[in-house]
């Protein structure tokens, strides 16, 4: 009668494998790590670990239950036994399920004992157990950017490049730095957003951005935006009730219409009132504006997460304040409540 295999046995058994390996630098790397990112990760609690037997079926039926949870940025589906599956075989799978999750903004990676991947020789795929780790994009994304000028790919050679998935010019040119945009946006802020306008009354177009910012009361996210991502997120909002606005950025500037923004609003407005919460979009085309001028047209695509109450509070200090007196019937129905819930218009 064949044994059961031993989950945690096998758990322990990859993380000594990532502590001794993937967390050790080496000279093919620059120096690095073969994982810069993994100490960091394990330490912090960002890995799920699942022991199954690896089908297509069985990872994406995990798939929502790590969706749901964004302070995961990874999770290894490990194979309950080290000669149950081919190197191929796994490459397979990872082909069939990164196209599944093209939509989700997930990608898949397959590991084996015998991979054949190699950097000059060093082989930083051969773990212990066949496995498939799920990452977010954004993630990958992210590491990409802070690693590309550090002599960690210098020993990679086209053919590692495409066989991770992307190109070398997607990770020396164009991977979106997170940090950057979270800058220009509160760059925007401070010289557009908390600066008083005479058709609001001279108030600032937010009276109460600046108070927000300096409380660090606004939480930043960078990612895709879709509903199911956003949504995603909203659990870390609501747990951190000092904060009042979460603003979900779209990382390209032209990735989404103004159009799109205003849908995804709608759809997201259906779910959030019942969370005390309400989504407001920002684009840079937006076309909402206050006699002329354009208080909605932000430096990329965003969604922004506002409590309800902190809106209602806010709009009741300055009612008669002379911050409406140039609003028409049209820009209150336009703010998705009347009268309006919004710590800026």
């Amino acid at each position: 009668m064949p044994v059961a295999p031993n989950k945690a046995e096998i758990v322990r058994e990859l993380v000594q494998y990532i502590v001794d390996f993937v967390e050790q630098p080496h000279p093919k790397l620059g120096n690095l790590p073969v994982c810069p990112f993994a100490r960091r990760a394990r330490l912090e609690n960002r890995i799920r670990f699942e022991v199954l037997e690896l089908t297509c079926e069985a990872v994406l039926a995990l798939v929502p239950s790590f969706a749901v949870r964004p302070e995961l940025q990874l999770m290894i589906c490990i194979h309950p036994r080290k000669e149950g599956v081919s190197a191929a075989e796994v490459y397979r799978l990872a082909e069939a399920l990164n196209q599944a999750l093209q939509s989700m903004n997930l990608m898949a990676v397959g590991l084996h004992p015998e991979d054949p991947f190699n950097i000059d020789g060093l082989y930083t795929r051969r773990e212990p157990y066949p496995n498939i780790q799920l990452i977010r994009r954004e993630v990958v994304d992210w590491a990409h950017q802070r690693i590309k000028d550090s002599g960690y790919y210098d020993r990679w050679t086209e053919s590692n490049f495409r066989d991770c998935l992307f190109s070398q010019e997607d990770i020396m040119s164009v991977a979106p730095d997170y940090d950057e945009i979270v800058r220009e946006y509160g760059r925007y802020i401070i010289e557009f957003v908390e600066q008083p306008h005479p058709n609001l009354g001279n108030l600032p177009v937010c009276p109460f951005a600046r108070k927000a910012r300096l409380e660090n009361r606004v939480q930043f996210e960078v990612l895709e935006l879709t509903r199911e991502r956003i949504l995603a997120l909203v659990p870390k909002f609501a747990a951190n009730p000092e904060l009042h606005m979460m603003i979900c950025i779209h990382p390209h500037k032209d990735g989404l219409s103004s159009a799109k923004i205003y849908r995804l609003v709608e759809l997201l407005n259906q779910t959030l009132p019942a969370l005390n919460l309400s989504a407001l979009g920002g684009h840079p085309d937006d076309p909402f504006n206050i006699d002329g001028l354009y208080t909605r047209r932000e430096p990329y695509p965003n969604i922004q997460l506002l409590r309800l109450d902190v809106g209602e509070r806010a709009h009741q200090s300055i009612k008669d304040s002379g911050y409406y007196d140039r609003w028409t019937e049209s820009n209150f129905r336009d703010t998705t409540a009347s009268p309006p819930v919004r710590l800026r218009p």
